[in-house]
């Protein structure tokens, strides 16, 4: 009986493990099959995604800090002569003043010295000429008829000397004189005779005009009018001029105070303005030339447009701060150049250096898959 018991508990035991492992198998294909069809319509869910979106680009903007900037930049004026400390003897300017190109915004203190040094200088110059034209009309016409008379006169004396040794000759024949008297009147004969061939070559280099004494003083003149163009550039360097037309943005010394090393004034043309914008150096690829961008004016409302026209050669670091304390000051970023629309330009000429943030828009293509 005992045995009929055990069998029997065996067979129980059997059939419930044999059903066990049927639930167990049944659970893993079902979980098996589940993942699978999960990855196949995730896949296909991608592959139609793909399909649908592929060759199509979608908007992509790009963020950064910048400043507003004249169209000619902001350029410093500054002294010619600063290594000689100069001072600024009159403005002749104010600040937001127009400006034409060239034209004089402030007298250094050397001036009046330097212009004295130019009206020595041209002085010496008009003095070379003048001997120029002195030596090629040769001498006075007074110092040739006197030379003439000169001449007259020892031909004159010559005749007489020649007279005077002929009679001698006929008395010393007739041994009426001595021969030392004879001797006496032939040596006054040739004095005479050197006498008018001197005067003679006188008066021939009185006429005469030799042509190194025209390149002499021709060179006399070349160095005078050296010296002058250097008087009359030390002259202009005791003016500030604007190299361009503009306005007058700020003045850093007035007049009486010598020219430190912020110059004398900045200006800049402010008829047309910028946005420069310091753009990641990632981020630069996705920026063109044309492309369209709206910035604001940081802690205001000032909303103003305009469109890329040039991008910087260069990565450097920002100058452009925010305030958060744990930014990248170190990044590494491209300036990119937008110029204003017309209207927006007017609104903002007068606030150069400002702060920006500035939005580009733009559009890249969608990643396809191979």
């Amino acid at each position: 009986m005992s045995t009929i018991n055990h069998n029997s508990k065996s067979t129980r035991f059997a059939s419930r493990f044999k059903l066990r492992c049927l639930w167990a198998t049944a659970v893993l294909v079902v979980v098996i099959g589940g993942t699978a069809l999960a990855i196949y319509q995730s896949d296909r869910t991608d592959r139609l995604a793909d399909t649908s979106f592929r060759g199509t680009t979608i908007p992509v903007k790009v963020h950064s800090l910048g400043r507003l900037e004249p169209q000619s930049r902001v350029i410093r004026l500054s002294s010619p002569t600063a290594a000689e400390g100069s001072r600024i003897e009159q403005l002749t300017v104010r600040e937001g003043d127009a400006l034409h190109a060239g034209q004089v915004v402030a007298v250094l203190d050397t001036h009046d010295r330097r212009k004295s040094a130019l009206e020595e200088a041209e002085a010496r110059v008009r003095v070379a000429q003048a001997k120029l034209l002195q030596i090629k009309a040769g001498a006075k016409p007074g110092d040739i008829v006197a030379q003439q008379s000169v001449i007259t006169r020892c031909r004159f004396v010559l005749k007489n000397a020649e007279a005077e040794l002929e009679r001698s000759r006929k008395l010393a024949a007739s041994r009426t004189i001595s021969e030392s008297d004879f001797e006496q009147r032939k040596l006054q004969v040739e004095r005479s005779q050197q006498d008018l061939e001197q005067a003679q070559a006188t008066l021939e280099s009185l006429q005469e005009v030799r042509q190194v004494d025209i390149d002499l003083q021709q060179q006399e003149i070349e160095s005078a009018i050296a010296t002058a163009t250097r008087a009359r550039a030390d002259l202009d360097a005791t003016l500030i001029k604007t190299p361009i037309a503009g306005h007058v943005l700020r003045i850093h010394t007035r007049a009486g105070e010598r020219v430190s090393d912020k110059g004398v004034m900045e200006i800049g043309q402010i008829d047309v303005m910028y946005v420069v914008a310091e753009v990641y150096e990632a981020d630069i690829s996705r920026i063109r030339i044309g492309q369209s961008a709206q910035a604001r004016l940081t802690g205001s409302t000032i909303s103003i447009a305009g469109q890329v026209e040039e991008i910087g050669l260069i990565v450097g670091r920002k100058d452009v701060l925010n305030n958060d304390p744990v930014s990248d000051t170190d990044a590494r970023v491209v300036e990119v150049r937008v110029r204003l629309d017309s209207a927006d330009s007017s609104r903002v000429s007068g606030f150069s250096n400002a702060r920006c943030e500035i939005t580009f828009e733009g559009k890249t293509e969608s990643h396809t898959a191979e």
